[in-house]
């Protein structure tokens, strides 16, 4: 079943996020002050974090009543990188 496939990614891509986080923190400590680190981070990281979070735990749901898992209304736009090329 693609759930469970995509349940395993959703640790995997968590436990790396979880990683990349850390690694951050440290480095970005080195040059800004631990509140600009605790800005950024929250807006760059923990939202992605977030939504993985939720999409995993919908799967596990799903996976409960045999369902599908389509992201539903969770949806939010904002949560979307949005990526300028030319900046």
């Amino acid at each position: 079943m693609q759930i469970e496939s995509i349940l395993a990614s959703f640790s995997s891509i968590l436990s790396e996020l979880a990683s990349v986080e850390v690694y951050l923190r440290r480095h970005l400590s080195a040059v800004y002050n631990e509140s600009t680190v605790g800005e950024w981070l929250g807006s760059w990281v923990e939202p992605r974090r977030k939504r993985l979070a939720q999409l995993e735990h919908d799967a596990q749901l799903q996976m409960r009543i045999g369902g599908k898992v389509d992201g539903g209304d969770i949806y939010s736009p904002e949560l979307d990188v949005q990526m300028d090329p030319e900046t």
